[in-house]
């Protein structure tokens, strides 16, 4: 009797054992995953065997959003939720506590630069690690292509942007970034000046607006130009009695309260005006030409901007304005987007940056060269590093960075 009690039993034990080992599911294992770091949107694949149709995948222990999964290959979208530096990759499956795979190492912003588009008077922000394009607000400009880049200033929170659409008459147009409301100021230049208000700068000394105004605002040729100042609040315009003849003005900087003056043509005149008394003094290259552009401050308050070969060539150098002389910083030469107006340099990075401006790719309409990167000269290698737009939805007809919106 035992012994048949024995037999039932070991029959039934084999038989559960059976039962166990025909359902069991093997477990899932990873391979390999791609792409190791990147920007958030991006897709990494991850390829292995045994994964259960219920399989998620989370970042940061978030789930994100799968796109495609089978058996062998796993498509995970990286969700906003990530953070600057490694983001843990875990499977989850069949309620089971998950299995850590690997990292993701996000690359994700840590400001924001601002860009004006001159010619469609658009304001956007561009993520300074990313390129993540952003849009702020249209300008109320009637003819936005009639205004130049070195008409327009930003000043802490606020835009100031010369208007002569409507030429001869002017407008200030003032735009607050934080309430994103703008105001026109009519403006009226004294009876003793003719011509257009093309160049405005901010006066550390009195808190106004400096401006220069040409007497041929169309024409590249040299032309009689005359230095005013501009009340911001109230658009009141004072006669500083400065008149001097200057090639055609590409950009300009304030540096230790002078205005110093580039032209982008022959003769290439370099300028320098004293804002304390308005005195002008016209700089010598000892007959070397040079056509210099967006400048700007660097950390040690040199002048480091582009050397200009024409047809928006540019390189990078040091611009020293007591011996008048350039420096190359880089060797690198690149097509910016836009000859005229400022550099910008972030002094948070101790980088040079601007638009780079690729001719290898084309925008929807398929006749013009799309502006797709950034650019960043690090100091004290100035080495360059290309940041591509991301995503490549918006192609600007001619943008400058201006200065940086923190995050």
């Amino acid at each position: 009797m035992k012994k048949r009690i024995f037999l039932i039993l070991s029959l039934i034990v084999l038989i559960f054992s059976c039962s166990q080992n025909e359902t069991e599911v093997p477990h899932p294992t990873a391979s390999s995953y791609t792409p190791k770091n990147g920007y958030i949107g991006d897709t990494i694949t991850i390829l292995g065997e045994n994964f259960p149709s219920n399989i998620k995948v989370t970042l940061l222990d978030i789930e994100t959003k799968l796109i495609q999964k089978s058996a062998t290959e796993i498509k995970a979208i990286v969700h906003e939720k990530v953070t600057k530096g490694d983001n843990p990759i875990k499977l989850v499956y069949n309620n089971e506590a998950s299995v850590e795979i690997g990292s993701f190492s996000a690359i994700v912003d840590d400001y924001e630069y601002l860009i004006y588009d001159n010619w469609n008077a658009k304001l956007f922000k561009i993520g300074n690690n990313t390129g993540t394009i952003s849009f702020i607000n249209q300008l109320p400009i009637p003819t936005p292509t009639q205004n130049s880049m070195y008409g327009f200033l930003k000043r802490d929170d606020f835009i100031y942007l010369i208007d002569f659409s409507n030429n001869p008459e002017h407008n200030l147009l003032t735009y607050n970034l934080n309430t994103k409301t703008s105001s026109f100021t009519p403006l009226a230049l004294p009876s003793s000046i003719t011509g257009g208000i093309t160049a405005i700068n901010w006066n550390p000394i009195n808190n106004t607006l400096i401006g220069l105004v040409s007497e041929n605002i169309h024409n590249t040729d040299a032309a009689k130009h005359h230095l005013i100042e501009i009340d911001p609040i109230n658009g009141l315009i004072k006669d500083l009695n400065t008149s001097f003849n200057h090639s055609f003005i590409s950009s300009h900087i304030i540096k230790d309260n002078y205005l110093f003056i580039f032209s982008s043509t022959a003769p290439y005149d370099l300028s320098k005006i004293s804002l304390t008394n308005y005195s002008i003094e016209n700089l010598s290259t000892n007959n070397e030409e040079f056509s210099i552009t967006k400048p700007s401050l660097n950390s040690s308050n040199q002048i480091i901007c582009l050397k200009d070969y024409g047809n928006s060539l540019g390189q990078l150098v040091k611009f020293d304005e007591e011996t008048v002389k350039i420096t190359e910083l880089s060797g690198s030469k690149l097509y910016y987007s836009n000859r005229l107006g400022y550099g910008f340099f972030d002094k948070k990075n101790n980088e040079y940056i601007g638009i780079h401006k690729d001719f290898s790719i084309e925008n929807s309409s398929g006749n013009q060269s799309t502006y797709n990167s950034l650019y960043k000269f690090n100091t004290p290698s100035y080495e360059e590093e290309k940041i591509f737009f991301r995503p490549l939805k918006t192609s600007f007809s001619s943008p400058t960075i201006i200065d940086i919106i923190e995050l």
